[in-house]
């Protein structure tokens, strides 16, 4: 009776570190995933982009440079006509909180995005993705743009 009950307790703490395990690996995924994202953006790699995201996938804009602030929606497809070998965008990620609950997950992102090397603005993105099989792609992304108070995005030491 004993060793039945210890062969059960470690049945169980192998399934909870398994589990743990796959939940490690869809973050590093997603995290993954978004560093492409912001690769392929700066390489107007379309191609790339392509392959990350759900050809419907929406995309809303939040600009708190405004008074009033306004907000938009466009579809990501329509991005991928608008790119200028001319303008070089970066966009970095300034810290990652990723959330994960089965097949679906977001990645919260402030960033700051430069243009030409020069800084443009900062904001959170906040990326919707859903898993296909063994892959996470984009349906969704939101963003603020800001200009001041970029350094409260930052993760503090």
């Amino acid at each position: 009776m004993i060793k039945r009950i210890f062969i059960m307790g470690l049945l169980l703490l192998y399934i909870n570190g398994q589990a743990q395990n796959d939940h490690d690996l869809d973050e590093r995924m997603i995290k993954e995933k978004v560093d492409q994202f912001f690769m392929a953006l700066e390489k107007q790699d379309t191609t790339m982009l392509k392959k990350l995201w759900f050809s419907e996938g929406q995309v809303w804009t939040i600009n708190n440079t405004t008074s009033p602030m306004t907000h938009s929606m466009r579809f990501f497809k329509g991005d991928l006509k608008s790119f200028d070998p001319k303008i070089i965008l970066q966009e970095r990620a300034l810290s990652y909180d990723i959330k994960v609950h089965k097949g679906m997950a977001m990645a919260w992102v402030p960033y700051d995005f430069h243009v030409n090397g020069q800084f443009s603005h900062c904001g959170v993105d906040i990326f919707s993705l859903i898993k296909t099989e063994n892959e996470w792609k984009f349906i969704s992304a939101s963003y603020t743009v800001e200009k001041t108070n970029c350094d409260d995005l930052a993760p503090k030491p």
